[in-house]
């Protein structure tokens, strides 16, 4: 009896025990959406806003009682487009969007619950796991220090960092591989001799293309744009096409360079003939001032006439090459000395034998005496003889 009445209390205390201990348990929420946003600042649709309503994934905050034990997982990259759709946005159509409002009341309740106790800072983008691995493992700390510093900036007081990766799994085509590790590749060379802040919401992009959320249907469409972004970049710093026509055998070629960023950078500038027609000379250090053009000054000797490029691109100074190659044409109208004194030999042989072949008929002519007609000669006998 005495048994049957402490195992009826020990299932009586577990019973009473489980609400307790979920009422005491904290509850994390994710506040993390795949980017809705493109790199120009406009939304691909209204996915975003859907969500914000208190029937969507990042409504749930609407729900929330006031002694609820809630820890906020934040991905500022989503807090930065909630934050931007709130102020009013525009579709990648053209047609403005209608959840501004859904976004401006979702942030006014977002800063109701949360604050630097229950808000703990995870990485920018919550890029899956395995393909910061394989591709950005260097980047990862940058992606949470971003965000860390961000999240700071918008509460107003420093927070607490989970490191915890997104273990979702993701596809990722080969030619977006391709393309993510070339952009990284020049981002990191680009960082070398720039600001890294100017290079940051390129940097921060790639590490949202690869957040496992990201709708198959919209992929395209964000590689397309970032790829076009990418190639903004590289075309800041850039050699002006054109093209020459070079008329004498040595001549120094007036190359215009663009620095279209706000830093001032140093670099080199190598430059390789397409042909043996034409040799170069190498230009040495460059320095060229923020948002600035500048014409530099490359040594050329031409070997021959005729056409000619030359591929100039722009390197480091450790040689590592920043952006694209650009081909400058050449038209060679140029007689080098060597032929000059040829054909001029040649012509003065020329005028040698010509006049050596006069002197010689003129000595010729000269000398030959013609005979007497016969008819003279026989009247002259008649006369004679009589």
């Amino acid at each position: 009896m005495k048994k049957s009445i402490a195992i009826l209390l020990l299932v009586l205390s577990n019973i009473l025990l489980v609400p307790m201990l979920k009422a005491n348990a904290v509850e994390e929420l994710l506040i993390s959406a795949p980017t809705n946003r493109l790199m120009n600042g406009k939304f691909i649709d209204e996915s975003l806003g859907e969500q914000l309503k208190p029937a969507g994934k990042l409504g749930q905050i609407f729900l929330l009682t006031p002694k609820a034990k809630i820890v906020f997982l934040v991905d500022m990259s989503t807090l930065e487009e909630i934050v931007d759709m709130s102020d009013g946005y525009t579709l990648n159509n053209e047609v403005a969007g209608i959840n501004n409002m859904v976004a401006k009341n979702w942030l006014d309740r977002f800063r109701q619950v949360s604050n630097s106790n229950n808000s703990v800072s995870i990485s920018y983008g919550n890029p899956s796991k395995e393909w910061i691995e394989k591709l950005f493992k260097d980047e990862n700390e940058y992606y949470q220090s971003v965000n860390k510093i961000r999240l700071e900036e918008f509460l107003g007081k420093s927070v607490k960092l989970n490191s915890l990766p997104n273990e979702k799994q993701m596809q990722l085509p080969k030619e977006a591989i391709t393309s993510f590790v070339s952009a990284d590749t020049q981002l990191r060379i680009l960082s070398s001799i720039v600001n890294p802040k100017e290079l940051a919401a390129q940097r921060l992009r790639l590490a949202q293309l690869l957040n496992p959320g990201i709708d198959a249907k919209n992929i395209p469409i964000f590689y397309a744009d970032f790829n076009k972004s990418m190639s903004e970049v590289r075309n800041k710093l850039r050699v002006a096409s054109t093209k020459f026509t070079v008329t004498n055998e040595k001549q120094k070629l007036p190359i215009t360079l663009v620095n279209g960023f706000e830093s001032d950078v140093k670099l080199k500038m190598v430059a390789k003939p397409t042909n043996l027609k034409v040799g170069t000379r190498s230009v040495g250090e460059i320095e060229l001032p923020a948002n600035s053009k500048k014409q530099v000054l490359l040594p050329i000797d031409v070997f021959a006439s005729g056409t000619s490029a030359l591929q100039v691109q722009l390197t480091d100074l450790d040689g590592k090459a920043i952006g694209y190659p650009v081909y400058i044409s050449l038209n060679l109208t140029v007689i080098s000395t060597t032929t000059t004194w040829l054909t001029s030999i040649a012509a003065l042989l020329l005028l040698i034998g010509v006049i050596t072949q006069s002197v010689r008929r003129f000595k010729s002519n000269k000398g030959e005496e013609l005979p007497a007609p016969k008819s003279l000669v026989a009247k002259g006998k008649g006369i004679s003889r009589g």
